[in-house]
């Protein structure tokens, strides 16, 4: 018999899915509103002149099994860090807009009676120009190629046959993809205005740099220590002086993903 998922509320489902317990506190104290649907988490955080709207996508089916407790570990683990990740990403703008309110003060201070102040329009909500791709899908869903991709952590191609890659940075006119598997980490850069940054990708190492087929490369040994290979593509990012619109990836996501 199909289950429900009105039964959950979103920081239940949250709870349900696991994600540590440090960042499931400060989610419950914090101003940011969680919404479940049928096809997504929806994230929604005050950023002083607007919104920030983050989502994480679901199937129907995926909620079910979540709520009847017959999910696989490794779809549950799969959904526990895209949405760790998203709960990472809003902790760290918090640091930067002060959304969590401070406790009330002891003393006289804390016995004094609110304020009535006039409540301000809600400001409208700004959509996450990257969202999330569906993680569940990684492995399944079609490549396109990376010069088209829209969404972080979308499955993309490489240059042989069948090869995948994932975005795991975007920018105007810009996109990069990534692959680590076994030893080897690669990189790949396309986009309409990749040639424009072609000496700073070249300054970066990067061994391919083909304005003739539109597209940068470069391949490292990084070894299976994940902390390492983590350290070593956020300092490629760094490093290239591009301006990206997305967080720095966590390349645990796609990890091992062969392709």
């Amino acid at each position: 018999m199909p289950v429900s998922i009105k039964s959950m509320n979103g920081l239940a489902a949250i709870k349900k899915v696991g994600i540590p317990q440090e960042l499931y506190d400060w989610l419950i104290a914090s101003p940011i509103e969680v919404k479940l649907t049928a096809t997504e988490f929806r994230f929604m955080a005050p950023t002083g002149d607007g919104w920030t709207e983050k989502k994480v996508a679901v199937t129907l089916d995926l909620l079910q099994s979540l709520s009847a407790g017959t999910i696989t570990p490794a779809k549950k683990g799969a959904l526990s860090s895209a949405v760790t990740t998203v709960v990472s990403e809003l902790k760290a703008l918090a640091e930067i807009h002060g959304w969590v309110a401070q406790p009330p003060a002891e003393g006289a201070l804390g016995k004094l009676p609110p304020l009535n102040v006039e409540p301000k329009p809600l400001p409208v909500a700004k959509p996450d120009p990257w969202p999330m791709f569906d993680l569940a899908q990684l492995m399944t869903a079609p490549t396109v190629k990376l010069r088209d991709a829209t969404q972080m952590y979308q499955p993309v191609q490489g240059t042989s046959q069948g090869s995948r890659y994932f975005m795991v940075a975007a920018g105007k006119g810009i996109r990069i993809a990534a692959r680590y598997a076994g030893h080897n980490l690669s990189v790949r850069i396309e986009g309409s205005d990749w040639g424009k940054h072609a000496t700073a990708i070249a300054g970066c190492g990067f061994s391919t740099v083909d304005k003739k087929k539109d597209y940068a490369s470069i391949h490292l040994e990084v070894g299976t220590d994940l902390v390492m290979a983590s350290k070593t593509l956020g300092a490629l990012l760094l490093g290239l002086g591009i301006p990206l619109e997305t967080p720095l990836p966590q390349l645990q996501v796609i990890a091992k993903k062969e392709g």
